[in-house]
């Protein structure tokens, strides 16, 4: 069972994908607060982590660049950022995948096993 850890500050997000996820096999846990979301990444071993690149207080980008590249290979980042000096910022640390939202549960699946099988 692939285990994912969603990062995101958007309740209703966290909560469909869960949903959406866990019914489908995978082993799921989500954080709305990216410092605890952050310190879960550090103390666990996850096959894949789902991370918001936009949220209050800690952004995905600064969780980004504070992990290893090694790390960063199994992020995926979601995001409805625009700001193409931003986007080009995350591509350039070489996460697994970016996604804009809306994303569909089809979508993310595909994503996770294409990040998995890496």
């Amino acid at each position: 069972m692939l285990r994912i850890l969603i990062i995101d500050d958007d309740e209703f997000i966290l909560k469909g994908m869960q949903a959406g996820l866990t019914r489908l096999g995978y082993s799921v846990l989500t954080d709305q607060d990216p410092y605890a979301g952050e310190a879960a990444m550090r103390s666990q071993s996850w096959d894949v982590v789902v991370l918001d690149l936009s949220m209050p207080r800690r952004d995905g980008l600064a969780i980004l660049t504070s992990l290893t590249p090694q790390q960063r290979r199994r992020v995926v980042v979601i995001s409805a950022e625009t700001d193409a000096s931003i986007l080009a910022q995350v591509r350039m640390l070489d996460v697994a995948e970016m996604l804009r939202k809306p994303i569909t549960l089809s979508t993310l699946c595909a994503t996770i096993e294409q990040v998995t099988q890496l």
